[in-house]
């Protein structure tokens, strides 16, 4: 299993860029990885209030305009595990 985690930097003219309304009530937990905020899938459903299956179709869908290590990163494996660690994330 792995999990994408969308970076703050999709362009506003892109078609699946991040909208900027989201749900008020979602959490807003800051993660950093490799110096950069992101948010990861479940925390962009959440904000969303939407499946994280819906998040991850309209990636599939949307792929050829995502930039890997710009616009997201796959962490799968022992990247994905570290990352879950609550001491990397500080």
């Amino acid at each position: 299993m792995s999990e994408s985690i969308v970076t703050d930097q999709a362009g506003a003219c892109e078609p699946a860029a991040v909208p900027t309304v989201v749900n008020a009530a979602a959490p807003s937990k800051v993660l950093e990885y490799r110096a950069q905020r992101v948010v990861t899938t479940l925390q962009l459903a959440e904000a969303l209030d939407c499946a994280t299956s819906n998040i991850r179709k309209n990636f599939k869908s949307n792929r050829p305009w995502f930039v890997d290590g710009v616009d997201f990163f796959k962490l799968e494996g022992e990247e994905l595990r570290a990352f879950k660690e609550p001491s990397y994330r500080g």
